[in-house]
Order: C-alpha cells, then sequence, then structure tokens
C-alpha cells in the first residue's frame, strides 16, 4: 500500500511540475512573438508610444522628390516646382494602420488647400482610435529665384482708363503673405510709379494682372516685382506705354453721382485724352438738342476735362471725336436741377447702343438703379411715367423699392414689372416720386424712347 502510495504520489508530483517545464520551454517563443509585435508596429512607422503618422503625402502634378515629411518637427515641406499645374490641391496620404486626419466641422472633405491662401494653410492631425495623435504643419516653399515668365513682343501697352497688364510670374508662391508690389521706373528720368499685385485663389498659377497706376505717363519703363518677405525680380524688357483708346467718364466709372445745375461746375473726364489730338465731346438730349465741348485741363496721364457748365438739365448721351471721326468712347450724362431731383442711372440694356431706344416686354420683372433712394420722409411713393410718344394719357407703373439692399438675383434692386394688359407702343420714360405731403418731384426724361413690346 505503501509503495503504492508512494507511487501515486510520485507520479502526481511529475504530472504537477509537467507544465511549469513547459512554460520555461515555451517563454522563449513568447519573447520572440512580443519582439516580433514590437518590430512590426516600428516598422509600420508609430511614432513612439504608437504615436499615429502621415507616412506619406503626394500631390498631383508636383514631383515626389519636392515633398518631404520632417517627422521629429511636425512638418511636411512642399517645394513647388516652376511649371505649378494648379493653386488647389487635394494631397493623398498614406497613414499608419488604422490613423485617418481628424476632421472638424466646417472641415475641407476631402482635404484639400490653395497656395494661394498659404499664409493661412489648414493644420493636419493625425489620430487613431485611441487617445494617440500627432499635429502636422504643412511648409510651402519655392525651389527657383522669383521671375517674370516669356513676355509679349513687342512688349507695350496703351495708356488707357484703367489697363491692366496680364504677366507671367514665376516662382511666386513661397509660403508667404501672396501679396506684392510692381515699380513701373522711367528710364529717362527715373520717376518711379507703384502698383500692387496678389493673387486669386481660382486664378491661373503662374499669371497676374498688372493695372497700370494712375500717374502713368507715356514712355519707356523697367519693371520691377518685390514681394513682401523681399523676394525681388526684374522684368527682361522694357515696358512702351503709349497712347491708347480714349474714354469718357465721371471719377473713371460708369455709376456716378449725377452733375447738379448751379451748386458746382459740371465736369465730364476724359482718359487718354491728349491736348492737340483733335478730340471733342458731343452730347445730345432725347429732343435733338447738340450741345460740343472741346476738353481743357490736359494732364500728363492723358486725362482731361470738358466744362459742362453751359448745359441745362436733363438726361444726355454723349460720344466723342477725334478730328472730327467718331472713336469708341460713349457714354451718358445725368445733369439734375437740384440735389432732390430723381435721377435715372441706369436700366438693364441702358449701357448698350446709345442711339437705340431701351426695350421692356410686359410680364417680365425689370430691375433699375435711380438716386435718391429716399430723401423725401417715410415711404415715398414710387413710380415710372410711359408718355406715349404719339400722344395721349400717360401710363404710370408702381416700382418696388422694399430691400433693395438685400441682394438676389436682382442685387435687391428696385423693380417693377409690366402688367399683360399694358398697351405695346414707343414711349418718354420719367420717374416720379412722391412725398407724404403729397409733393411730386420727376426725373428728366430718358434720353432714348422706350419700346413696349
Amino acid at each position: 500500500m505503501f509503495r503504492q502510495s508512494s507511487h501515486h504520489s510520485s507520479t502526481t508530483t511529475q504530472l504537477m511540475l509537467f507544465p511549469t517545464r513547459t512554460l520555461f520551454r515555451l517563454l522563449p517563443y513568447f519573447l520572440l512573438i512580443g519582439l516580433l509585435a514590437t518590430c512590426r508596429k516600428k516598422d509600420e512607422g508609430f511614432g513612439p508610444d504608437g504615436e499615429p503618422r502621415i507616412l506619406e503625402m503626394t500631390l498631383p502634378g508636383v514631383p515626389n522628390g519636392n515633398l518631404r515629411i520632417d517627422q521629429e518637427a511636425g512638418q511636411i515641406f512642399v517645394t513647388l516646382p516652376t511649371d505649378l499645374p494648379t493653386l488647389d490641391f487635394t494631397p493623398f496620404f498614406r497613414f499608419t494602420p488604422g490613423s485617418r486626419l481628424q476632421k472638424s466641422p466646417g472641415d475641407f472633405d476631402p482635404f484639400h488647400f490653395n497656395v494661394c491662401a498659404s499664409s493661412n494653410l489648414p493644420a493636419l492631425t493625425v489620430i487613431t482610435d485611441g487617445t494617440k495623435f500627432k499635429n502636422y504643419k504643412l511648409v510651402l516653399q519655392s525651389g527657383e529665384p522669383l521671375a517674370f515668365g516669356a513676355l509679349p513682343q513687342p512688349f507695350e501697352v496703351g495708356l488707357d482708363g484703367g489697363s491692366c497688364l496680364s504677366l507671367p510670374i514665376l516662382n511666386f508662391y513661397d509660403g508667404s503673405q501672396n501679396i506684392a508690389e510692381v515699380t513701373f521706373v522711367r528710364k529717362d528720368n527715373g520717376l518711379r510709379s507703384t502698383t500692387p499685385i496678389s493673387c486669386s485663389p481660382k486664378g491661373q498659377p503662374n499669371q497676374f494682372s498688372v493695372c497700370l497706376p494712375p500717374d502713368l505717363t507715356l514712355g519707356e519703363y523697367t519693371l520691377t516685382l518685390k514681394k513682401a518677405n523681399g523676394r525681388t525680380a526684374t522684368a527682361p524688357h522694357t515696358l512702351v506705354v503709349k497712347k491708347g483708346l480714349p474714354h469718357l467718364g465721371i471719377n473713371g466709372i460708369y455709376f456716378y453721382a449725377p452733375l447738379i445745375v448751379g451748386e458746382k461746375t459740371p465736369i465730364l473726364q476724359g482718359s487718354n485724352v491728349f491736348e492737340g489730338d483733335g478730340f471733342e465731346a458731343v452730347l445730345k438730349n432725347r429732343n435733338g438738342a447738340e450741345y460740343r465741348v472741346k476738353p481743357t485741363n490736359f494732364q500728363p496721364t492723358g486725362r482731361a476735362d470738358f466744362d459742362l457748365s453751359g448745359l441745362p438739365s436733363g438726361n444726355y448721351y454723349v460720344y466723342l471725336l477725334q478730328n472730327g471721326q467718331l472713336t469708341s468712347a460713349k457714354n451718358r450724362v445725368i445733369i439734375i436741377k437740384d440735389k432732390n431731383q430723381p435721377a435715372i442711372h441706369f436700366f438693364k440694356g441702358l449701357a448698350g447702343g446709345y442711339l437705340e431706344p431701351l426695350r421692356f416686354k410686359r410680364d417680365q420683372k425689370e430691375w433699375f438703379i435711380f438716386t435718391p433712394f429716399g430723401p423725401y420722409g417715410k415711404n415715398p411713393v414710387t413710380r415710372l411715367k410711359f408718355d406715349p410718344t404719339i400722344g395721349g394719357l400717360a401710363v404710370l407703373v408702381d416700382v418696388n423699392v422694399k430691400g433693395h439692399s438685400n441682394g438676389g438675383p436682382d442685387g435687391g434692386l428696385p423693380s417693377f414689372t409690366l402688367p399683360a394688359t399694358f398697351p405695346p407702343g414707343r414711349y418718354v420714360l420719367t420717374l416720379l416720386i412722391e412725398q407724404a405731403d403729397g409733393t411730386v418731384r420727376e426725373s428728366e426724361p430718358l434720353e432714348r424712347d422706350v419700346v413696349v413690346e
């Protein structure tokens, strides 16, 4: 019995010791598996303590050699090529397994950036399903010097009002503010005129609009470009500024305050109008009265004045003659009796053929611009008066002036609609504004007929 018991005891002891010996035998394998797992995570590109990372970024049209990720600094360097394919990029990323970009409300999806806004590029945050994350910053830089591209030959521009050059500028984008100045330096006396330029997010990558400075005069110029961060470039060819097409306007724009009889000398301005070139402005009202005015006060910049103080109030169309020949310069001139007289500035189609009648269709909304909008007290009544040219009763049409600053398809401008029953025909058009006390102010008649179809 004892031996049996002893035998059983021995057997039991052996059975209890077996798993322990097995565990020791397998321990190296467990260590190896753990080491392999650690190596695998390291091989998969995770940072310290399993920090997620961007392992690779590619940009369409940008060579891979122009991209570099500094994991320690958390920066992605992009060297923009000279032949930049676009301003707006949607990158492709390769992350550590299980990682992704963090997105907040309002973020672009998919992530993209525009090099025109390079001074305000979005940050990148890579996250995993856990609590680990890593921030990255995009750093844009130019690999080549700032330079002008191939310029047109001959390199010249007419001194027209508001003229702009479209110039190729290379390697402009470098991660700094994308604003610069172009300086026009006269070759004969060194006088300098400067104009600002900037990029447009939807513009062509290497094409920039450079408008002529208002004080520029005829002559030859060297163009220099300087960015806000100090990078500079000089155009390889001389720019010749010559006489261009003349223009007529008031302060160089189409929409302008009406000229007022007696308050000050009404002045019509011409640009690219030089002394000795035989210019003369011709103004006509709807009654056929014609007034001819020669320019005065000539400026070296090509600006000149036309004194209209001898003209009565009215709406006029004006065109410019040079040595008796009609030029392309034309415009409208409004002269009112006093500052409270209404004036019609603009109808859709009014800037077209200046001798052609204005045409309205029935049952179709029309919008226009007039002044003043309301110096007449609370809720003035605004109407258009259609007076038949062949005689008969005038027809009044209400104008909707509510919410004229609210925007919308027509800019929220004053509007009206001629009903389907409106008699077709040819009319003289004026604007009426009735004050709360019943006083009615009437504009000058439009300089052309209105045809209702």
